[in-house]
């Protein structure tokens, strides 16, 4: 008998600490909570929540199998008790009671009944905020579904108005839905998220898993992970299986999920039927066809695989195969929902019952090792550039925080001098009720820099349902912005301003922004900037209503440039900033220059913190993970480590970290320093000979261009950055996230970060005084940590990414209603902690 409502409360409600805490109050209500896909991004979400006592879920059915684990967290969990497919007004009552105590500021929908459930609570009059509902499920397979299904799709068609948003987990199901009916204006697409640090390559569990089954160490294994269902089509897997075997006779098929386990104590199981069928006509499967059930220990069953397929005729956005490929391993999928743009080109995509496709796919990945292994590590790096969990945290944290914040608040809660506690949300209704959905350009030199820097905010922007298309060189050819961008335009950039290529591109400029129909157009790196304002300089005879923003990196004017050179830069910067309409500084400096050479109109200037880092992949790493990376490079736990990140050019200057080690070396240092390079570039070898030269090779290593970035950083005693000139510099930003000790020279940006004694600062090119800062951080460990955990409080209050996304959101609100940025938000201040509602930035 399933638990009575109320019994099977978890834990008990304590209420909102304080009627005007910033943080959102979450009424999740989902139909079950078993082990499917939906309830696995639940218990996900909340999992990484930052105060588990701001959610409360209800289950209309039972706890399930994932019950346990909500309460674990300490989350209230209730369960109704409502048989599938049945009706009960008495269901909505218990729903009011909960809502009630629990004084929800937004409701979560999950699945099409929680969904329902959750607008007819807020149309009963009870108080709970705005509702958003979550939809799971593709319609690929329409006319297969079950009539009651589509029944209940059709009619929550009706109420597809009320809810604030409608989240879906791939783009092929929004626009499924909305063909029958449901909202465009409130959709928006959040993929998947995958726990990249559960779902990893693992040799260990491959060979465990491989061994407690049976499985040849050497066995080429193909698996499907997947519930027994006619959607998720085993038929088409087993047959697929039969075209393999009839030329393969050492391939090992692999089968999990619920009910793909033999019958058991006389009860028939779903697939005994077929799989007599296919043994029967190839017997020497009998011990290489293995089926095991329903698992908790996915990670590790796909680890012992070489190929993970999945053969659905519908999907949304695949766990299975995005779990697979953080494990890095290669996928053979169906062209259901989003699955093509999640394996990108990384796997192989078949039509729908194609066995014999499938079972070719097989045999190339068998036949192709190096193939296969290039492919399971792009898939593993996908992942995780893509579809990692915080990336999915992070915009539902943003869309509830949206939902959560009152009109007023929306509005213009500057006005009051306060800051607004939460972003500002989407769409403006408030402001612009005409824009639907707002259209936004992002324009760059090069495709990397899109990769490298800006995924998160164009993240952001399509999880609000805007449209956000690219603009760089490159960007055309590049399969990893699809699943980030609505489109992405290739264009020719020449590294002369005046260049012929750059000449051609002002026209294709103006024809993409007219066709596109941009309401903002963000330029960033100073060819693509200026370029591209130029094209845009006279926007009536372009017939384009595109805001122009401006984000500098970094002025090429900086202190210890040449006169010459540096009132060249003022002068181009000064004739573009006639194109500009909003302008973003990264630092003091700049932002000084820019309102001494008015670059901008005034209350049009916005100071944020760089691009934000992600404070859950950068975090502070425990002594076990340190020592792990170091035993991993042959380093001793003692062994004082330096990182040095940065691409070898001139401007980095690594020939000073190399003079100041010999210098340590000469000083009889009473135990030198291991310095790791990462990065790359064309000096690397001049540097490398130096150090030769010097006599501190055996002190130094170059490991060139590293994915594996943070762990390699926060296993060091402490970050290098001996740059001439920077505008932000990252790296530093990321070491300081992650609880590194920082020395860096004292150049612009630099100073922004370190200064009130979050790390240490040296002038530029003096190596004797860089020396005696490394000796000091290694000699004086108490100091070291009292600085660096000041370093890591700052950059979770200032300069964490959800931080300066809700800044960059502020001024595309107030480019879309033409204000004033302090209009809308008070920027953070630079200096010293931040405190609300007291100053303002001097560049607002």
């Amino acid at each position: 008998m399933p638990p009575r409502p109320w019994e099977a409360t978890t834990t008990e409600f304590t209420g909102p600490t304080a009627p005007e805490s910033p943080r959102p109050r979450v009424l999740h209500i989902i139909t079950g909570l078993g082990t499917g896909g939906a309830e696995s991004s639940l218990v996900r979400l909340l999992a990484r929540s930052a105060d588990t006592s701001t959610h409360a879920v209800v289950s209309l059915t039972t706890v399930g199998t994932r019950g346990a684990e909500l309460a674990a967290l300490g989350i209230p969990v209730f369960a109704l008790g409502i048989a599938r497919g049945a009706i009960a007004p008495s269901a909505l009552g218990l729903l009011r009671k909960i809502a009630r105590e629990f004084q929800p500021t937004c409701v979560q929908g999950w699945m099409y009944h929680g969904n329902l459930a959750a607008s007819l609570l807020a149309l009963s009059g009870a108080r709970t905020g705005p509702v958003l509902w979550n939809v799971r499920h593709a319609l690929d397979a329409w006319r297969e579904e079950p009539r009651a299904l589509r029944t209940l799709i059709r009619a929550s068609a009706v109420l597809a108005s009320q809810p604030r948003r409608i989240i879906y987990n791939s783009e092929r199901a929004a626009e499924q839905h909305q063909r029958k009916g449901y909202t465009a204006r409130s959709a928006c697409v959040v993929p998947n998220g995958v726990n990249t640090d559960q779902f990893r390559p693992d040799g260990d569990a491959r060979a465990r898993v491989r061994a407690a089954l049976g499985i040849p160490a050497t066995a080429f294994v193909v698996g499907m992970i997947a519930r027994v269902d006619p959607i998720k089509d085993h038929d088409t897997f087993l047959s697929a299986v039969a075209h393999h075997a009839t030329d393969d006779r050492s391939t090992w098929y692999l089968l999990a999920g619920s009910q793909t386990a033999p019958s058991q104590r006389g009860a028939p199981a779903p697939l005994d039927a077929r799989i007599r069928t296919l043994v029967g006509i190839h017997p020497e499967l009998v011990s290489r066809l293995v089926r095991l059930g329903e698992r908790r220990d996915i990670s590790d069953i796909l680890n012992a695989c070489d190929v993970v397929t999945m053969t659905s005729r519908s999907e949304g956005s695949p766990n299975a195969v995005a779990e697979a490929m953080a494990c890095g391993i290669p996928c053979v999928v169906t062209d259901v929902g989003d699955a093509a743009r999640l394996v990108g080109d990384s796997g192989i995509v078949v039509e729908v019952g194609d066995a014999p496709a499938i079972a070719a796919a097989w045999r190339g990945l068998r036949e192709d090792n190096r193939d296969r292994t290039n492919r399971g590590v792009r898939a593993a790096a996908r992942i995780r550039a893509h579809y990692g969990a915080s990336i999915e945290t992070t915009r539902y944290r943003s869309l509830w925080e949206q939902a959560s914040q009152p009109p007023a608040a929306r509005s213009g809660a500057a006005r009051t001098g306060r800051i607004s506690p939460v972003p500002i949300p989407y769409p403006l209704t408030e402001l612009l009720p005409d824009i639907s959905p707002p259209r936004v350009l992002m324009v760059t030199t090069l495709s990397t820099t899109l990769n490298a820097f800006l995924l998160p905010f164009a993240d952001r922007f399509r999880a609000l349902g805007w449209r956000v298309d690219a603009l760089a060189s490159g960007a055309g050819r590049d399969p990893s912005l699809s699943s980030h961008f609505d489109a992405a335009h290739d264009i020719s950039w020449s590294r002369r301003v005046v260049g012929v290529r750059n000449i051609l591109a002002i026209r294709r400029v103006r024809a993409l922004v007219e066709a596109g129909a941009y309401d903002i157009v963000h330029v960033h790196t100073p060819i693509a900037a200026f370029v591209t304002r130029f094209a845009l300089r006279s926007r009536s005879r372009t017939r384009t209503r595109a805001k122009i923003v401006y984000t500098a990196h970094g002025f090429h004017a900086h202190p210890g440039g040449s006169r010459i050179g540096n009132a060249l830069f003022r002068w181009i910067e000064r004739v573009a900033a006639r194109w500009t309409d909003y302008l973003v500084v990264m630092n003091q400096h700049d932002a000084a220059l820019a309102q001494r050479d008015a670059l901008v109109v005034e209350g049009h200037m916005a100071h944020h913190c760089g691009i934000g880092v992600d404070v859950e992949a950068f975090r502070p790493r425990t002594r076990a993970e340190r020592d792990s990376v170091r035993a991993e490079l042959g380093i001793t736990a003692q062994q004082p480590v330096l990182a040095v990140v940065a691409e070898f050019n001139r401007n980095k200057r690594q020939r000073d970290v190399i003079a100041a080690l010999a210098r340590l070396r000469d000083e009889a240092t009473d135990e030198m320093p291991l310095v790791l390079f990462i990065g790359d570039g064309p000096l690397r070898d001049a540097v490398a000979r130096q150090a030769r030269a010097a006599c501190v090779d055996t002190h130094v290593r170059f490991l060139g261009q590293c994915q594996n970035v943070a762990s390699l950083v926060g296993a060091a005693d402490a970050l290098v950055l001996a740059s001439a000139r920077e505008g932000l510099p990252r790296c530093v930003l990321e070491a300081m996230a992650l609880g590194v000790p920082v020395i860096a020279s004292a150049a612009r940006g630099s100073t922004d970060l370190l200064d009130d004694q979050r790390g240490w600062l040296y002038p530029v090119g003096s190596v004797m005084l860089l020396a005696m800062r490394i000796a000091e951080v290694l000699r004086d460990g108490r100091e070291s940590q009292r600085r660096a955990e000041r370093a890591v409080a700052w950059v979770r209050s200032v300069a964490s990414l959800s931080e300066v996304l809700a800044q960059n959101e502020a001024v595309y609100a107030a480019a879309l209603a033409g204000v004033s940025v302090r209009d809308l938000t008070v920027t953070h201040p630079t200096r010293g902690s931040r405190t609300r509602g007291t100053k303002a930035s001097a560049a607002a």
